[in-house]
């Protein structure tokens, strides 16, 4: 199996969080790669994120995240990743026409608190890929938990081992099997440990550390 492009994500802060995002709490980025970030909201947010990737390639994602109620949260999203002008060559190697290329995703995840402190969230996806005149598709599940050491806000406001939080994440936990040719492939099943330290000094001012 190939790891999936879309673990991109739905955010550059997300992006340039890298795996570490597993762990972060309170904010919608972390959507795509936890779902059980989802338990952690507190207000509506929509996300997107567009980014040029390589060639003629693109990257688009687009996602919207809903409290429901205290620490539960649905939240939704899509992407995209296009290439075009790919050229179509005979056995010669002679350019006859271009053609694109293709991959969709679309996310619908909920996360909830299970105990106190302790989140779990799961997300399931369509996968659509199209190449040329070929398509296939599939459906996946992504799974993910937070511990959080505090269990009230105050606590971030002075050094200790309570602004710790631990995150782990399972991409493709149920793998989507997309058959375009004969033979079907399947993003690989990608587990993400992480660990984020929070620390706010004063209201509206706060400091990240991502392991």
């Amino acid at each position: 199996g190939l790891q999936s492009s879309f673990e991109l994500g739905g955010s550059a802060r997300s992006l340039g969080m890298g795996d570490t995002g597993v762990a972060v709490t309170g904010d919608g980025d972390s959507f795509f790669s936890n779902p059980a970030a989802l338990a952690t909201l507190n207000q509506n947010e929509i996300l997107t994120f567009h980014a040029p990737l390589f060639a003629d390639t693109l990257y688009d994602a687009i996602g919207y995240v809903n409290p429901i109620g205290t620490h539960n949260s649905f939240g939704i999203g899509f992407a995209r990743i296009g290439t075009s002008n790919i050229l179509g060559t005979t056995t010669n190697i002679q350019a006859q026409y271009t053609f694109g290329s293709e991959q969709l995703q679309g996310l619908v995840g909920y996360g909830f608190q299970l105990l106190d402190g302790f989140d779990l969230g799961a997300t399931v996806k369509y996968y659509r890929e199209q190449v040329d005149a070929y398509q296939g598709s599939g459906v996946g599940i992504d799974v993910g938990a937070l511990y959080q050491f505090s269990k009230e806000k105050k606590d971030y406001s002075k050094l200790g081992y309570r602004n710790f939080t631990l995150g782990v994440a399972v991409s493709n936990a149920l793998q989507p099997q997309v058959k375009l040719f004969q033979a079907a492939d399947q993003p690989i099943m990608i587990i993400r440990p992480a660990l984020s330290y929070l620390f706010e000094p004063s209201p509206g001012s706060s400091l990240w550390f991502d392991f």
